[in-house]
This record gives C-alpha cells, sequence and structure tokens, in this order.
C-alpha cells in the first residue's frame, strides 16, 4: 500500500506540475528508474520520522537529500509549489478507493 501511496502522490505532483516529469529518463511509473526513486522516498521518510528527535541523524539526511536534488537542478521553489499544489488539489478530492479502504 505504502508504493501505491507513493505513486499516487507522484502522479499528482505531474499533473500539477508537468515539468518535474523532465526529472526522470523514463517517466513511466513502473519503470525500473521510477520504482528506485519510490524506494528511495519511502527510505528517506521512515529515516526522517524515526530521527525526528535526533537532529543530529535527522539534518545530515535532509542536507544529503537537498543536494541530491539540486545537483539534478531541482530548485527549492519547485518542491515546494509542487507539493503545496499537491496538497490544496487533494483536500477538495476524496481518496482513491485503493487507499479509502486501508
Amino acid at each position: 500500500m505504502c508504493r501505491y501511496f507513493f505513486q499516487f502522490i507522484h502522479c499528482r505532483i505531474f499533473q500539477i506540475s508537468p515539468d518535474a516529469l523532465s526529472y526522470f529518463s523514463n517517466p513511466d511509473m513502473e519503470s525500473d528508474e521510477f520504482q528506485a526513486h519510490i524506494t528511495q522516498v519511502m527510505s528517506t521518510l521512515d529515516v526522517a520520522v524515526q530521527n525526528l528527535d535526533d537532529l543530529a541523524k535527522l539534518v545530515p539526511s535532509l542536507e544529503r537529500l537537498g543536494t541530491i536534488h539540486a545537483t539534478m537542478g531541482i530548485k527549492k521553489e519547485q518542491l515546494g509549489v509542487s507539493i503545496a499544489g499537491w496538497r490544496r488539489s487533494e483536500q477538495a478530492k476524496p481518496w482513491p478507493n485503493e487507499l479509502a479502504s486501508q
């Protein structure tokens, strides 16, 4: 279920900000590249949640994440717009059936 949730989030981000697709050589959500990205997103979120009380571990992980995105040319503003836009659009929509039943 978690993998589906993160695919859903990315799908919505791509709908809101189609230029975000350009950061993937293969934007097919079933591709190995995209599945590896989803796995990394889930892993990073897990590390962040586990270390909320330990900034000495959390901050380097988030800095590394920022460096990776900056190296790819992704700007902080793009992330903020995509995430904020996703959140606003989702407030007016019901959860997909696959998530609502979990």
